[in-house]
């Protein structure tokens, strides 16, 4: 069997675990010489289903034989974005700590972030932020992560993402805010709590610039005081 064709057979059996199967085979088809950048008539390579499917150890193996962790499926997909898409948190740190591109986009414009987002895993975006993802980014019709949260009902995901600073004000291609898109989708509960967080930030911001010009105020009347 050539390294190509133990390569399939890897991409095939990391497939079979996500139904059960463990990963003792699939470890020792890359001891053994498996090509570990091969990839199938669909262009999936076995380091994507890995992460997709949260097999870290197989991931770190793969990278330890020379897979590139920051390789592209043909939608642009990469093993990041696999990982994040379905909340394997813990595959993500370990892709993160081997130089995955945290801010990369896809065809579609997504980024590891805005899918997490989107699927409702807070785990996942709390572990992407404090690796660096760009919080506001978004996909080519200028969805955000907290835009796809608002438009899901994910208050969990939405507060995370607030709490951590995303911008309550940015709209999308149709001019619609985060609040905008909860209350569209009928998700009033949550559309209440994002209204609340920014009447609180802009009290906070006013509060923020009023406080030096206050202090000049006092300052100045000490100083007229007799």
């Amino acid at each position: 069997m050539t390294p190509q064709d133990k390569g399939l057979r890897l991409i095939e059996e990391v497939w079979q675990v996500r139904i059960g199967d463990n990963t003792s085979f699939c470890l020792n088809l890359i001891k053994y010489g498996a090509d570990v950048n091969t990839r199938n008539t669909a262009g999936w390579s076995a380091l994507a289903h890995a992460a997709e499917n949260g097999l870290t150890d197989v991931v770190l193996a793969l990278l330890d034989h020379g897979a590139d962790v920051n390789e592209k499926t043909r939608s642009n997909w990469t093993p990041l974005i696999y990982a994040a898409n379905a909340g394997r948190t813990d595959t993500v740190l370990a892709l993160l700590e081997r130089g995955a591109q945290v801010n990369t986009q896809n065809d579609i414009g997504g980024t590891a972030l805005i899918h997490a987002a989107e699927n409702n895993f807070p785990q996942t975006v709390i572990a992407l932020l404090e690796n660096g993802a760009n919080i506001n980014a978004h996909d080519k019709k200028e969805w955000t992560a907290l835009m796809n949260a608002a438009r899901h009902g994910h208050t969990e995901t939405a507060m995370t993402l607030i709490d951590y600073g995303a911008d309550i004000t940015l709209r999308h291609i149709h001019g619609s805010t985060a609040r905008d898109i909860a209350l569209k989708n009928n998700h009033t509960t949550l559309a209440a709590h994002i209204h609340e967080r920014h009447i609180k930030k802009t009290f906070s911001a006013a509060a923020e610039k009023g406080t030096p010009r206050a202090h000049k105020i006092r300052r100045r009347k000490t100083e007229a005081a007799p």
